[in-house]
Protein backbone atom coordinates (compact mmCIF):
# COMPACT_ATOMS: atom_id res chain seq x y z
CA UNK A 1 0.00 0.00 0.00
CA UNK A 2 1.44 3.79 -0.50
CA UNK A 3 0.31 7.46 0.65
CA UNK A 4 -2.30 9.03 -2.00
CA UNK A 5 0.67 10.49 -3.99
CA UNK A 6 2.29 7.06 -4.71
CA UNK A 7 2.46 6.03 -8.05
CA UNK A 8 4.80 2.90 -8.98
CA UNK A 9 7.86 2.90 -11.16
CA UNK A 10 7.13 -0.18 -11.89
CA UNK A 11 4.07 -2.41 -11.56
CA UNK A 12 4.04 -4.80 -8.15
CA UNK A 13 3.08 -7.48 -10.19
CA UNK A 14 6.64 -7.24 -12.22
CA UNK A 15 8.48 -7.08 -8.71
CA UNK A 16 6.17 -10.27 -8.03
CA UNK A 17 7.20 -12.01 -10.95
CA UNK A 18 10.76 -10.93 -11.10
CA UNK A 19 11.28 -12.21 -7.55
CA UNK A 20 13.86 -15.25 -6.31
CA UNK A 21 11.55 -18.39 -6.79
CA UNK A 22 8.21 -16.84 -7.69
CA UNK A 23 7.55 -19.13 -10.30
CA UNK A 24 4.07 -19.96 -8.85
CA UNK A 25 0.62 -18.67 -10.38
CA UNK A 26 0.13 -14.72 -9.74
CA UNK A 27 -3.62 -13.46 -10.36
CA UNK A 28 -4.28 -9.34 -10.45
CA UNK A 29 -7.36 -7.30 -9.96
CA UNK A 30 -8.40 -3.83 -10.36
CA UNK A 31 -11.89 -2.85 -8.47
CA UNK A 32 -11.85 0.18 -10.20
CA UNK A 33 -13.33 -1.13 -13.76
CA UNK A 34 -15.63 -3.18 -12.38
CA UNK A 35 -19.44 -2.79 -11.17
CA UNK A 36 -19.97 -4.59 -7.71
CA UNK A 37 -21.75 -7.36 -8.76
CA UNK A 38 -19.03 -8.11 -11.53
CA UNK A 39 -16.30 -7.90 -9.50
CA UNK A 40 -17.40 -10.08 -7.05
CA UNK A 41 -17.65 -12.57 -9.78
CA UNK A 42 -14.01 -11.57 -10.56
CA UNK A 43 -12.93 -12.26 -7.95
CA UNK A 44 -14.85 -14.93 -6.20
CA UNK A 45 -15.72 -17.10 -9.27
CA UNK A 46 -19.41 -18.03 -9.93
CA UNK A 47 -21.31 -21.34 -11.11
CA UNK A 48 -23.72 -21.97 -13.41
CA UNK A 49 -26.81 -19.81 -13.50
CA UNK A 50 -25.27 -17.22 -10.71
CA UNK A 51 -26.27 -14.55 -13.14
CA UNK A 52 -27.79 -13.62 -16.68
CA UNK A 53 -25.14 -14.35 -18.81
CA UNK A 54 -22.88 -16.53 -16.64
CA UNK A 55 -21.20 -19.28 -18.38
CA UNK A 56 -22.70 -22.68 -18.51
CA UNK A 57 -20.00 -23.91 -16.25
CA UNK A 58 -19.51 -21.70 -14.35
CA UNK A 59 -15.95 -19.71 -13.44
CA UNK A 60 -13.08 -19.99 -11.47
CA UNK A 61 -12.12 -16.27 -9.68
CA UNK A 62 -9.21 -14.78 -9.25
CA UNK A 63 -8.27 -16.04 -5.64
CA UNK A 64 -8.79 -19.67 -7.35
CA UNK A 65 -6.89 -18.65 -9.88
CA UNK A 66 -3.58 -17.40 -7.80
CA UNK A 67 -3.95 -20.73 -5.89
CA UNK A 68 -0.46 -21.48 -4.02
CA UNK A 69 0.58 -18.18 -5.39
CA UNK A 70 0.12 -14.48 -5.29
CA UNK A 71 -3.02 -12.46 -5.50
CA UNK A 72 -2.40 -9.05 -6.44
CA UNK A 73 -5.21 -6.52 -5.65
CA UNK A 74 -4.42 -3.36 -6.87
CA UNK A 75 -6.67 0.13 -6.61
CA UNK A 76 -7.59 -1.73 -2.99
CA UNK A 77 -9.09 1.28 -1.91
CA UNK A 78 -12.31 0.95 -4.64
CA UNK A 79 -13.09 -1.98 -3.84
CA UNK A 80 -17.20 -1.96 -2.59
CA UNK A 81 -18.00 -1.98 1.17
CA UNK A 82 -19.97 -5.37 0.65
CA UNK A 83 -16.73 -7.34 -1.20
CA UNK A 84 -14.62 -6.11 1.33
CA UNK A 85 -16.68 -7.86 3.96
CA UNK A 86 -16.22 -11.23 1.69
CA UNK A 87 -13.05 -10.60 1.35
CA UNK A 88 -12.01 -9.82 5.11
CA UNK A 89 -13.42 -13.00 5.64
CA UNK A 90 -11.51 -15.17 2.71
CA UNK A 91 -8.38 -13.56 4.32
CA UNK A 92 -9.56 -14.66 7.67
CA UNK A 93 -9.87 -18.50 7.06
CA UNK A 94 -9.00 -18.59 3.27
CA UNK A 95 -12.06 -19.93 2.86
CA UNK A 96 -14.58 -18.94 0.03
CA UNK A 97 -17.67 -19.30 -2.04
CA UNK A 98 -18.57 -18.87 -5.84
CA UNK A 99 -21.16 -16.45 -6.13
CA UNK A 100 -24.33 -18.29 -6.34
CA UNK A 101 -22.57 -21.52 -4.85
CA UNK A 102 -23.20 -23.43 -1.37
CA UNK A 103 -20.28 -25.42 -1.21
CA UNK A 104 -16.67 -23.78 0.06
CA UNK A 105 -13.30 -24.10 -1.17
CA UNK A 106 -10.38 -23.56 0.78
CA UNK A 107 -7.59 -21.41 -1.35
CA UNK A 108 -4.36 -20.80 -0.01
CA UNK A 109 -2.48 -17.94 -1.83
CA UNK A 110 -0.50 -14.84 -0.89
CA UNK A 111 -2.34 -11.65 -0.97
CA UNK A 112 -0.56 -7.99 -1.97
CA UNK A 113 -2.76 -5.24 -1.93
CA UNK A 114 -1.83 -1.65 -3.46
CA UNK A 115 -3.31 1.97 -3.58
CA UNK A 116 -2.88 5.03 -4.02
CA UNK A 117 -5.93 6.54 -1.77
CA UNK A 118 -5.33 7.61 1.53
CA UNK A 119 -7.09 4.62 2.95
CA UNK A 120 -7.00 5.94 6.80
CA UNK A 121 -9.03 8.73 5.81
CA UNK A 122 -11.63 6.54 3.88
CA UNK A 123 -11.03 4.60 7.12
CA UNK A 124 -12.21 8.21 9.33
CA UNK A 125 -15.00 8.34 6.53
CA UNK A 126 -16.43 4.90 6.64
CA UNK A 127 -15.92 4.23 2.89
CA UNK A 128 -13.17 1.40 4.11
CA UNK A 129 -13.45 -1.22 6.70
CA UNK A 130 -11.07 -0.56 9.53
CA UNK A 131 -10.90 -4.28 10.26
CA UNK A 132 -10.12 -5.08 6.51
CA UNK A 133 -7.43 -2.04 6.36
CA UNK A 134 -5.44 -3.81 9.87
CA UNK A 135 -5.86 -6.69 7.97
CA UNK A 136 -3.91 -5.79 4.86
CA UNK A 137 -1.74 -3.63 6.73
CA UNK A 138 1.06 -6.44 7.62
CA UNK A 139 3.78 -5.12 5.80
CA UNK A 140 3.84 -1.79 3.80
CA UNK A 141 6.01 -0.05 1.30
CA UNK A 142 5.33 3.51 1.19
CA UNK A 143 6.41 4.91 -2.32
CA UNK A 144 7.16 8.80 -2.11
CA UNK A 145 6.03 10.52 -5.07
CA UNK A 146 8.22 11.49 -7.84
CA UNK A 147 8.57 15.01 -6.99
CA UNK A 148 10.53 14.01 -4.27
CA UNK A 149 12.90 11.97 -5.69
CA UNK A 150 14.09 13.99 -8.59
CA UNK A 151 17.15 11.61 -8.84
CA UNK A 152 15.58 8.97 -10.13
CA UNK A 153 13.91 10.55 -13.05
CA UNK A 154 17.06 10.05 -14.84
CA UNK A 155 17.18 6.58 -15.21
CA UNK A 156 13.26 6.01 -15.24
CA UNK A 157 13.17 8.38 -18.49
CA UNK A 158 16.10 6.29 -20.00
CA UNK A 159 14.13 3.15 -19.28
CA UNK A 160 10.76 3.93 -20.72
CA UNK A 161 12.69 5.65 -23.92
CA UNK A 162 14.36 2.68 -24.38
CA UNK A 163 10.75 0.17 -24.32
CA UNK A 164 9.33 2.88 -27.09
CA UNK A 165 12.67 2.25 -28.97
CA UNK A 166 12.96 -1.32 -29.13
CA UNK A 167 8.81 -1.27 -29.84
CA UNK A 168 9.84 0.77 -32.72
CA UNK A 169 12.93 -0.01 -34.23
CA UNK A 170 14.17 3.45 -33.40
CA UNK A 171 17.14 5.04 -31.77
CA UNK A 172 16.38 8.05 -30.21
CA UNK A 173 17.34 9.86 -27.27
CA UNK A 174 17.15 12.81 -24.82
CA UNK A 175 19.56 16.04 -24.48
CA UNK A 176 20.98 17.04 -21.22
CA UNK A 177 18.59 19.64 -22.02
CA UNK A 178 15.58 17.67 -22.31
CA UNK A 179 16.92 15.89 -18.64
CA UNK A 180 17.35 19.54 -17.13
CA UNK A 181 13.48 20.43 -18.28
CA UNK A 182 12.69 16.75 -16.41
CA UNK A 183 14.28 17.08 -13.42
CA UNK A 184 12.38 20.91 -13.18
CA UNK A 185 8.87 19.47 -13.40
CA UNK A 186 7.14 18.31 -10.53
CA UNK A 187 4.83 15.54 -12.27
CA UNK A 188 1.63 15.52 -10.45
CA UNK A 189 0.38 12.35 -12.11
CA UNK A 190 3.67 10.92 -10.85
CA UNK A 191 5.46 7.88 -12.78
CA UNK A 192 2.54 7.65 -15.08
CA UNK A 193 2.59 11.11 -16.30
CA UNK A 194 6.07 10.79 -16.96
CA UNK A 195 5.42 7.81 -19.09
CA UNK A 196 2.81 9.31 -20.72
CA UNK A 197 5.47 12.50 -21.91
CA UNK A 198 8.05 10.27 -22.94
CA UNK A 199 5.20 8.37 -25.00
CA UNK A 200 4.21 11.77 -26.48
CA UNK A 201 7.42 13.14 -27.26
CA UNK A 202 8.67 10.11 -28.94
CA UNK A 203 5.49 10.01 -31.33
CA UNK A 204 5.90 13.97 -31.41
CA UNK A 205 9.45 14.12 -32.28
CA UNK A 206 10.61 14.54 -36.19
CA UNK A 207 13.96 13.48 -35.32
CA UNK A 208 16.53 11.53 -33.00
CA UNK A 209 16.45 14.05 -30.40
CA UNK A 210 13.34 14.55 -28.60
CA UNK A 211 14.61 18.13 -26.95
CA UNK A 212 11.95 20.00 -28.48
CA UNK A 213 8.65 17.25 -28.64
CA UNK A 214 9.70 16.79 -25.26
CA UNK A 215 9.15 20.39 -24.13
CA UNK A 216 6.62 20.64 -26.17
CA UNK A 217 5.05 17.51 -24.54
CA UNK A 218 6.04 19.31 -20.64
CA UNK A 219 3.99 22.32 -21.97
CA UNK A 220 0.56 20.58 -23.08
CA UNK A 221 -0.19 19.46 -19.92
CA UNK A 222 1.11 22.13 -17.89
CA UNK A 223 3.28 25.77 -17.92
CA UNK A 224 7.00 24.35 -17.32
CA UNK A 225 8.31 25.72 -13.94
CA UNK A 226 9.61 29.36 -13.87
CA UNK A 227 12.71 28.58 -12.74
CA UNK A 228 14.01 27.01 -15.39
CA UNK A 229 16.39 29.76 -16.48
CA UNK A 230 16.83 31.26 -20.32
CA UNK A 231 13.89 32.81 -22.65
CA UNK A 232 10.34 31.33 -22.78
CA UNK A 233 10.80 29.17 -25.42
CA UNK A 234 7.98 28.99 -28.43
CA UNK A 235 6.03 25.30 -27.13
CA UNK A 236 5.37 27.04 -24.00
CA UNK A 237 3.01 29.79 -24.94
CA UNK A 238 -0.42 29.39 -25.39
CA UNK A 239 -1.86 29.11 -28.78
CA UNK A 240 -2.47 32.97 -28.73
CA UNK A 241 0.68 33.59 -27.80
CA UNK A 242 2.57 31.54 -30.14
CA UNK A 243 0.51 32.55 -33.64
CA UNK A 244 1.75 36.14 -32.13
CA UNK A 245 5.17 35.26 -32.02
CA UNK A 246 5.22 33.35 -35.50
CA UNK A 247 3.82 36.65 -36.85
CA UNK A 248 6.98 38.31 -35.49
CA UNK A 249 9.27 36.16 -36.54
CA UNK A 250 7.92 36.17 -39.64
CA UNK A 251 8.42 39.86 -40.16
CA UNK A 252 12.20 39.95 -38.74
CA UNK A 253 12.96 36.33 -40.45
CA UNK A 254 13.25 35.41 -44.14
CA UNK A 255 13.41 31.77 -43.59
CA UNK A 256 12.30 29.06 -41.35
CA UNK A 257 15.83 28.27 -40.13
CA UNK A 258 16.31 31.79 -39.04
CA UNK A 259 12.49 31.65 -37.42
CA UNK A 260 14.08 28.30 -35.93
CA UNK A 261 16.92 30.46 -34.18
CA UNK A 262 15.10 33.62 -33.59
CA UNK A 263 12.62 31.58 -31.67
CA UNK A 264 15.00 29.08 -30.14
CA UNK A 265 13.19 26.04 -31.21
CA UNK A 266 13.91 23.29 -33.97
CA UNK A 267 12.85 24.04 -37.77
CA UNK A 268 10.96 21.01 -37.88
CA UNK A 269 8.85 22.58 -34.89
CA UNK A 270 8.70 25.93 -36.63
CA UNK A 271 7.40 24.56 -39.96
CA UNK A 272 4.73 22.19 -37.74
CA UNK A 273 3.80 25.01 -36.31
CA UNK A 274 2.93 27.14 -39.22
CA UNK A 275 0.89 24.33 -40.52
CA UNK A 276 -1.20 24.06 -37.46
CA UNK A 277 -2.02 27.53 -37.07
CA UNK A 278 -2.43 27.94 -41.23
CA UNK A 279 0.38 30.37 -41.55
CA UNK A 280 2.20 30.98 -44.80
CA UNK A 281 5.21 33.10 -45.81
CA UNK A 282 3.60 34.51 -49.08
Amino acid sequence: MANPAQARACSPSSCIRSAPGRKNPLSRSTARPYRKNLFEAELFGYEKGAFTGAKEDGKAGLIELAMGGTLFLDEVGDIPLSVQAKLLKYLDDHELRRLGGADPRIVECRVVAATNCDLEGLVERRQFRKDLYYRLNTFVVRIIPLRERREDIFGLAEFYLAQQNARHGRAKRLSARAMRHLEAYDFPGNVRELVSIIQKAFVMSDDDDLTEALIEALAGDMPLPASLPGPRPLVQSTEQASIRRLREAMAVCRTTREMAAHLGVSQATVVRKLKRYGLSRS
